[in-house]
């Protein structure tokens, strides 16, 4: 008869622990917590950004600091602001010497230089007038004291006045000439009735667009 070993024992079946098999490995906690940091990030990103668009009450044109009093009117003052802003850097470059001047101001100061160029343009029966009127648009913002300095040939040359006339290119042309209305118009109003109207660079900017000047009323 043989031995029964009694130290012998039926394998037990290991039963899985739920708990452990339902809890995140080390990889997935990793994942989760990139998540959670990345969703925190994004929020506090958020509220600064709003932050800073709520608090801004003020932007800068060409060295001009214009000051928005009415950010929440019904007239759209912000908006019309930050048109005539985006169209001053991007078209012309050009530094206006005046600091502080609140917008209709400045908007009444160039709707009055328009018509003064629009009178002196019927004064001496000169054909473009439209033209002339969207070139002191383009190159001067419709202002008298417009200076630009910025990208210009020779370097250290000034553009000034209403239709940015060239310091060096232009030495007949004196400071008091090219920044006063009347006396820059004129001259201008000659240079291109002497075909000479391709020297401006805004010359390929305005053709063809009537009502270019809008853009420095608005």
């Amino acid at each position: 008869m043989p031995k029964i070993n009694n130290y012998w024992k039926a394998p037990v079946k290991k039963r899985h622990n739920r708990t452990y098999r339902r809890s995140l490995t080390k990889h997935n906690k990793r994942i989760r917590d990139k998540r959670i940091l990345a969703f925190m990030a994004i929020w506090f990103i958020s509220i600064a950004i709003n932050a800073v668009a709520s608090s801004s009450n003020s932007f800068n044109i060409n060295g001009a600091v214009i000051v928005v009093e009415e950010l929440n009117s019904p007239s759209g003052l912000y908006s019309d602001e930050a048109e005539t802003a985006s169209f001053v850097e991007q078209e012309s470059g050009a530094v206006d010497t005046s600091v502080a001047v609140s917008l209709p101001v400045m908007i009444e100061i160039e709707k009055s230089n328009e018509i003064a160029i629009r009178a002196i343009t019927k004064e001496f029966d000169f054909k473009w007038e439209n033209y002339i009127v969207n070139l002191a648009c383009c190159e001067g913002l419709l202002k008298t004291d417009t200076i630009n300095d910025k990208g210009n040939y020779p370097v250290g040359s000034r553009d000034r006045g209403l239709y940015g006339i060239n310091d060096y290119w232009h030495t007949e042309v004196l400071d008091e000439c090219a920044k006063d209305l009347r006396c820059s118009t004129i001259w201008t109003m000659n240079h291109i009735n002497n075909g000479k109207q391709h020297e401006f660079i805004c010359d390929k900017r305005i053709r063809g667009v009537e009502d270019f000047y809008l853009r420095c009323l608005n």
